[in-house]
């Protein structure tokens, strides 16, 4: 397997050329820039910025979003029963939600927009406070020494949508053993894939907004 990978600037031009002829995407290329934090395209929805994409290896089942990759989880911060049920652990700058396949290699999207993604489209999304006093958000597995995605924001609080779509699935569960390149699996919606949404502000409720679970769960 590929190790996940940071992609900004250029780089996603390479990732998101598989992604050209999809409704997700469209090719602009009047657009290009030498800022970072740009993409060489258009986010189907204007009010959306696209801070980064990557593929990420979710160790133990779950995605961390948060300001400083070094911090350490203390014990009554870690999961227990509770906070699997609720889908999500740590703290506002250490936030750590669960995913589902048992692959855990992911595409994953981090979108910094002004409201809360629609909730028809989503198989889960899981609604988390993320405060960054360092002026950074960074997505990341618990192994990643560098996370594969990291941008610059305003330092305060922010609402976090983990928005995920096909829970479960993976190459595993369809009989498939070829291994996917970075691009190929950026492609594949239909596998386990993830779009965090950063909203400025505290959020009013935390957890599991919207659950379709598994048809065997």
């Amino acid at each position: 397997m590929e190790g996940a990978r940071a992609y900004s600037g250029v780089a996603l031009a390479s990732v998101f050329s598989a992604l050209i002829q999809s409704q997700v995407f469209k090719a602009d290329c009047s657009n290009r820039t030498g800022d970072n934090h740009r993409v060489l395209g258009v986010w189907r929805d204007m009010e959306d910025q696209l801070l980064g994409a990557a593929r990420l290896f979710a160790s133990h089942y779950q995605i961390v979003v948060c300001d400083d990759p070094a911090r350490t989880v203390g014990d009554d911060e870690n999961w227990n029963d509770e906070k699997v049920s609720q889908g999500f652990a740590g703290t506002p700058t250490f936030r750590m939600v669960g995913t589902e396949a048992d692959l855990n290699d992911h595409w994953v999207e981090l979108v910094a927009t002004t409201r809360s993604p629609s909730f028809d489209e989503w198989q889960r999304i899981t609604c988390v406070h993320f405060q960054s006093s360092s002026g950074k958000v960074h997505v990341m597995s618990l192994v990643d020494n560098v996370p594969p995605i990291s941008a610059n924001i305003k330092p305060g609080d922010y609402t976090v949508y983990v928005a995920a779509k096909n829970l479960g699935i993976d190459q595993l569960s369809l009989g498939e053993d070829q291994q996917l390149t970075d691009a190929e699996i950026a492609a594949r919606k239909d596998i386990e894939w993830y779009r965090l949404f950063l909203v400025p502000g505290k959020p009013e409720i935390e957890g599991r907004v919207v659950d379709r679970r598994l048809a065997t769960d």
